[in-house]
């Protein structure tokens, strides 16, 4: 039944929309602005600006605007004229906007991101897969850094509650005299205003510009600052390396000296050999007999180590039963005390069950001497209605 499925019935949405009475009233109600409209006029822009927000506005309606109420015009939120965002539209040899980057047209059904920091227009499409995706933060035209919060929408095709210009703050308050609804053009008397806008763009550019130097003298610092470290470690190598080597060098003059006094007591030695036998013999008979003392009294010191060694495991080894024993104690007094609170347990509860069979004994025969009572009053009672 429905013009957009194969049900066999309408639903309330279709029969309001399509079948319903005042259908065109409702479509011309809700219908959004054309993103090549001002938001106040109603009508084409000639010098395009817009907000944080997205509200595409013409520069001269802005401004006088601003000037009355100081609101903007579709929120209604406090702004000022330096809050506004110059837009750098392009348009194709057919005089029609498109995409600086894929040559597209913009139209009703297209999604339309401005970034706030070149004021350039591209559609969605071309900055997620040349940006985004990339992570490639630059401008495709004019190169400038921005990032993900400086990309404002326009027009979302799929949100187009935004664009509806009954709903806009200044049209809903009735704001706006009956006969500015025209695009306001520039003449002599609002001169003042765009040399006011061209101003501030200007101080923008200029405090842009600063920074930028800044910047760039900030880097500059950081390069000298490397440079002079990178300078002060290789001076420190070389003095490392200079010293290394002068050390190298004296070793080997110390070594020569020396090769040279050796050779020199060699030739010194060889006459004194006969005389020093005799004087050696002796030396090596009152050497061994050092040696044998030696000897002798580190065989003592090693059997008293291994004796103090096995002393020392004999002492670990008593501790170990000891402890051993402690704990096997120790297990059976638990056992002991376990046992004990059994019993205790046992013994009060079978002391309770006494006691309830006791109380409820009692109350059995307290129940039959009352039963038998009763039995004897209503004896009494049957024989006195039968006399």
């Amino acid at each position: 039944m429905g013009r957009k499925s194969d049900k066999l019935y309408i639903t309330v949405t279709e029969w309001i929309n399509e079948y319903g009475g005042k259908r065109g009233e409702i479509e011309k109600s809700l219908q959004p602005l054309n993103f090549t409209c001002c938001s106040i006029s109603l009508s084409p822009f000639e010098t395009p600006v817009c907000t944080n927000e997205g509200a595409v506005y013409d520069l001269v309606n802005v401004m006088l605007f601003l000037k009355k109420h100081k609101v903007d015009p579709v929120s209604g939120q406090v702004i000022q004229s330096s809050d506004l965002i110059k837009m750098n539209w392009f348009k194709n040899e057919e005089g029609k906007y498109h995409c600086p980057v894929t040559y597209k047209e913009f139209t009703e059904n297209s999604f339309i991101v401005l970034i706030k920091t070149s004021g350039n227009v591209f559609l969605m499409e071309a900055i997620e897969q040349l940006n985004i995706k990339r992570k490639n933060w630059f401008d495709l035209v004019s190169g400038e850094s921005f990032t993900r919060k400086d990309l404002i929408t326009i027009q979302n095709p799929q949100d187009l509650s935004k664009r509806i210009a009954s709903e806009f703050y200044c049209h809903k308050n009735q704001l706006l005299a009956k006969k500015s609804q025209p695009a306001i053009t520039q003449t002599n008397s609002n001169k003042k205003i765009f040399q006011e806008y061209e101003q501030q763009e200007e101080e923008k550019k200029k405090q842009q510009e600063l920074e930028k130097q800044q910047k760039e003298q900030y880097k500059q610092q950081k390069e000298q600052e490397r440079k002079q470290k990178q300078s002060e470690k290789e001076e420190k190598r070389k003095l490392k390396q200079e010293q290394r080597e002068e050390k190298r060098k004296q070793r080997q003059e110390q070594r020569e000296e020396k090769r040279k006094q050796r050779q020199e007591q060699g030739r010194d030695s060889s006459s004194s050999d006969s005389e020093s036998e005799s004087e050696s013999s002796e030396a090596k008979s009152s050497d061994d007999e050092e040696i044998k003392q030696q000897k002798s009294i580190r065989k003592q010191i090693r059997i008293k180590r291994e004796e103090h060694r096995i002393t020392k495991k004999q002492q670990k080894e008593e501790k170990k039963k000891q402890q051993e024993i402690e704990k096997h104690q120790h297990k059976l007094e638990k056992e002991e005390k376990r046992k004990q609170k059994q019993l205790e347990k046992e013994e009060k509860r079978k002391h309770k069950q006494e006691q309830k069979e006791e109380k409820r004994k009692q109350r059995q025969e307290q129940g039959s001497l009352k039963n038998n009572k009763n039995n004897k009053k209503n004896k009494d009672k049957n024989k006195k209605r039968l006399t």
